[in-house]
């Protein structure tokens, strides 16, 4: 196993991590006598062989090592982690270099040595994690240890609420920070720590008559001489206002109108949300600038990736030439000032995963007949840009070439295949550009050809197959809130094509009969899977149902959950497609923003409403560009 260091979280505050550590002897819930104890872990050592491996955080593999162990980084307070173990359905624990527990998860139903868990409020920093598997009888598996770089979360806000002319602002972040509030992201209006859970409240005096209103996340521990210590110390500023007029009545003067001072623009990206997964190398980006600005997506070592003008209402759109890599991507967005200089406003994080999870041939399935001798093949690899080759067991190259930006593929072979069974190989570079190989059989037909009518005389029956059916049977598997995995099951070589909240996927049965593909539909809402398969000259078409049938995927519904004369308040239940902080809107019939929201990755929000007067409100649920009505009776 890797180096255990119970040090290097303490030492990067000057503080002596002595409580929860224990020797060896006294707890065999260590892997040595520098790692902390896993709590119910109690026999006398390890599982004999056991191996304990953290595989990601916030869904990316390892950055780098330091200190003998991987590295990896979080721009999230409450990340998600994922530990592979030989020991199989036990329970994961995770715990700090003090030992306290950071998170408790299970296996996979249907892989029982994959386990993943939510860890507690992270305390921004760079800091060293434990985790193994411990069994109801107190064996565990051998514990792992990793390095974990928790930059300072940007705050994640779940209500912005209308108090007069203030606005109160409620979310989570890291522990042990204190969170701070402006109107201009220069000074600072007031502070709050948050709570022991993350949790934070915080008033912003003006902040519903301002032009815009912000809240940052801020760590004063971190030491001046620590790597990265800008972001660990301070957040990126999250978005939390309302229209400069909201709730007067008056409309907003535009810039340059002559009715009133212009507007300072709000800067933002909006689409992708910070810390979103994309299943694309080239996503669209859009937000909101100055008018008439030019805008850039860029990478953090400052590589552009796409460039656009915002339009005259400051709304701007940049579909990425340059591709994301897989994993975690730092992303960075400029904007150009009226003297043409530019200046970086907004930095996240996006992760990409692989539209499939191995290198594959959809077309012509391996083992497959052809009538042309230089057939064209079709499919894909894991990752861009990645080199393919295709050779018999002599050596010839049939054909070569390279995967585009998704890592589809379209290769003609160069050379005629022989008359009969060829064997061939495929060579393709993996993820990390090493080379791998998997065989590739074609049986070319050259009797295909015949003019019409030469096989006149043949009687049905004579050795004639029937085709083979173009059905398939489909079964879903929950992945996680997000995403379900569709099993696949009919005639081999059926070319399968499935949309789902537009994501379009595509699988080949395989020789045992198998396939699957992952689509996104949300646990808290119904997603319609429509399923297109062909084989041969055959094709079927069904709807698959993934949900109860309330709620579905591609709407915004609300429901008042409840409401209060005494407070004038309202509490609103709303699911639809994932939004971005404070993408879930509430308002009201005259179009003023009475609160903010988030629908999450499980397709579900909250509203909380407030300042509502006696009587009868209509009132208009927002998210993504999507819109409902619920009526709040005072």
């Amino acid at each position: 196993m890797r180096k255990i260091n119970r040090a290097t979280a303490g030492a990067a505050f000057g503080i002596v991590l002595a409580a929860g550590f224990v020797p060896a002897v006294a707890s065999a819930a260590t892997a040595s006598s520098d790692a902390p104890a896993i709590p119910g872990a109690t026999a006398e050592r390890p599982i004999t062989d056991s191996r304990t491996s953290i595989a990601k955080i916030q869904g990316v593999a390892a950055q780098d090592e330091r200190n003998g162990n991987r590295l990896f980084v979080t721009s999230q307070a409450t990340p998600e982690a994922q530990v592979t173990s030989t020991v199989a359905n036990g329970t994961l624990k995770i715990v700090d270099a003090s030992g306290n527990v950071l998170c408790i998860g299970s296996a996979a139903a249907d892989r029982p040595n994959l386990y993943s868990c939510e860890l507690e409020p992270l305390v921004s920093g760079p800091q060293t994690i434990t985790a193994a598997v411990v069994k109801a009888n107190g064996t565990y598996s051998t514990p792992t240890q990793a390095e974990l770089d928790a930059y300072a979360a940007t705050p994640t806000i779940e209500s912005v609420t209308r108090d007069g002319d203030d606005l109160v602002v409620a979310g989570h972040t890291n522990r042990e920070a204190r969170v701070e509030s402006s109107i201009d992201r220069t000074s600072v209006l007031t502070e709050t720590d948050t709570d022991t859970d993350g949790s934070f409240r915080i008033r912003i005096p003006g902040g519903a008559t301002a032009e815009q209103a912000f809240v940052r996340t801020v760590n004063d521990a971190i030491p001046a001489d620590t790597h990265d210590h800008d972001e660990f110390a301070t957040s990126n500023w999250a978005l939390a206002s309302t229209d400069s007029e909201a709730g007067s009545g008056e409309e907003t003067p535009a810039p340059g109108d002559g009715s009133g001072e212009a507007q300072a623009p709000v800067y933002d990206v909006t689409s992708p949300a910070a810390g979103a997964t994309v299943r694309t190398a080239q996503p669209t980006f859009t937000g909101h600038g100055r008018p008439d600005g030019r805008v850039a997506v860029q990478t953090a070592s400052g590589e552009t990736l796409g460039v656009a003008t915002a339009d005259t209402d400051g709304s701007w759109e940049v579909t990425l030439e340059g591709t994301l890599q897989l994993g975690g991507n730092d992303i960075a967005v400029s904007f150009e000032n009226p003297d043409g200089s530019w200046t970086k406003r907004v930095t996240q994080e996006v992760t990409r995963v692989a539209r499939t999870d191995a290198f594959r041939i959809t077309t012509p399935a391996d083992g497959s007949t052809v009538t042309d001798p230089r057939p064209t093949i079709e499919g894909a690899t894991v990752g861009s840009y990645r080199r393919i080759s295709v050779q018999d067991e002599n050596g010839t190259t049939y054909a070569s070439g390279s995967s585009d930006a998704e890592g589809d593929f379209r290769l003609t072979f160069d050379e005629d295949l022989r008359a009969g069974v060829n064997t061939l190989s495929v060579q393709y570079q993996e993820q990390g550009g090493n080379w791998a190989s998997s065989p590739y059989t074609l049986h070319y037909d050259t009797d295909a050809g015949e003019e019409p009518g030469s096989g006149e005389g043949e009687q049905p029956g004579d050795g004639d197959e029937a085709p083979a059916p173009a059905e398939v049977q489909v079964s879903t598997t929950r992945l996680d809130d997000a995403d379900v995995v569709l099993g696949l099951s009919g005639a081999e070589g059926t070319e399968v094509t499935v949309v789902a909240n537009g994501v379009t996927e595509r699988a080949t049965i395989g020789d045992q009969g198998l396939a699957s593909v992952v689509v996104p539909a949300p646990a808290a809402t119904t997603t319609t899977a429509h399923v297109t398969s062909t084989n041969g000259d055959r094709s079927a078409e069904q709807d698959v149902v993934i949900g109860d049938g309330a709620h579905p995927s591609d709407q915004v519904t609300a429901a008042v959950v409840s409401s209060s004369a005494l407070t004038g308040s309202a509490e609103i239940d709303a699911w639809g497609p994932a939004s971005g902080i404070g993408g879930l809107q509430a308002e009201d019939a005259d179009g003023n923003l009475l609160a903010y929201g988030t629908i999450g990755a499980d397709g579900s929000g909250h509203l909380t409403v407030t300042g509502l007067t006696a009587g009868e409100h209509v009132l208009t649920i927002v998210s993504g560009g999507l819109s409902t009505q619920v009526t709040v009776t005072i």
